[in-house]
């Protein structure tokens, strides 16, 4: 048989984000130190497998990310751009990491535009607008959300 092991399969984008969500919960719960929350959230970017994401997993309770069957969802209206990033999964990638450096970015543009305007207000405002901005982005992309 050359059925390949669910603890072998790869994981997706959006497993990784089930999985950044439910770390982050189990941090609000008090479950993880701030340090162990970021270790692990870290070890999510070097996660290939279902398996490796289980083990992340092995002593925190539910919340956990869903690692059954391997399906992939196409969120209605973008099923050419789906294929175009599974005919390049390079682009996809590039745009995911993008989309996750725009926030921690935001942070240090809000500090050049403070300190050249004197204005401490972008201090305040630019990352949550970042935020909303793109979290309705990658709904629209269908990237989750």
């Amino acid at each position: 048989m050359n059925e390949l092991e669910p603890s072998g399969m790869r994981v997706s984008h959006d497993e990784r984000d089930q999985a950044l969500d439910a770390l982050t919960e189990h941090s609000r719960a008090g479950r993880l130190t701030p340090e162990e929350y970021g270790d692990r959230a870290a070890a999510l970017n070097d996660i290939r497998t279902k398996g490796e994401l289980q083990e992340l997993f092995r002593d925190l309770p539910a919340p956990r990310p869903e690692t059954g069957a391997a399906q992939m969802v196409v969120p209605q209206g973008t099923r050419k751009e789906v294929a175009e990033h599974s005919a390049d999964g390079r682009t996809h990638a590039l745009r995911y990491r993008l989309a996750r450096a725009s926030v921690p970015a935001s942070g240090v543009a809000s500090l050049g535009l403070t300190y050249a305007t004197g204005n401490w207000l972008f201090m305040l405002i630019t990352a949550p607008a970042v935020y909303v901005i793109e979290s309705v982005l990658r709904k629209r992309r269908g990237y989750g959300g």
